[in-house]
């Protein structure tokens, strides 16, 4: 879950590239960095309304449906499911 928040903050920050590996030094195609980074956490919104079906976010991915401008939401937090006792 840690990664995800970190990813959340770079988004903010409009600064998804930080996120990539350093190891790849550069070379990566930076719009599908980015786009891939957007697509998981549209897939992870708070909201479960607005998370893309899975073959919408397949499409997002491999670009045929283009994300542009797409607002998105927060992402929802899970607890520990070490934690959650089912009776």
């Amino acid at each position: 879950m840690r990664v995800v928040v970190q990813v959340w903050e770079m988004y903010k920050a409009n600064n998804l590239r930080q996120m990539v590996d350093p190891v790849l030094n550069g070379n990566f195609p930076e719009e599908e960095a980015v786009r891939l980074f957007k697509v998981g956490l549209m897939c992870v919104q708070e909201t479960t309304k607005l998370r893309p079906k899975m073959s919408t976010a397949v499409k997002m991915l491999t670009n045929e449906i283009g994300i542009g401008d797409t607002e998105i939401s927060k992402p929802g937090l899970l607890a520990d499911l070490m934690d959650v006792k089912i009776d």
